[in-house]
């Protein structure tokens, strides 16, 4: 993993993480863990397609619902990584596209 920060001190400082294809996926899974960790089970919950109103709902609390579409951000962003590797990111289904 490489870090660079950049403009420092500024208004636009900005931190960026370089990762190999195994940190995206450490990372990932470790974001899926920490969300069924704080959470247990807030996906089996949602139907299949949901969006903040459902999970705010479901959660009884804007605050948690942040917190869990914060981690699925988070988890979906180190997913999305990993996509750009060569050989892309298997699924475990041949039709997926991937």
């Amino acid at each position: 993993m490489r870090m660079d920060v950049l403009n420092l001190g500024t208004d636009e400082t900005q931190v960026r993480y370089t990762l190999n294809r195994q940190e995206c996926e450490t990372l990932m899974e470790a974001c899926a863990s920490l969300r069924e960790l704080r959470f247990p089970g807030v996906l089996d919950k949602m139907p299949q397609m949901f969006d903040e109103a459902d999970l705010v709902k479901a959660m009884g609390a804007k605050s948690d619902a942040q917190a869990v579409l914060e981690l699925i951000d988070l988890e979906q962003a180190f997913h999305q990584a990993l996509h750009m590797f060569p050989g892309g990111h298997s699924h475990g289904d041949e039709d997926h596209g991937h």
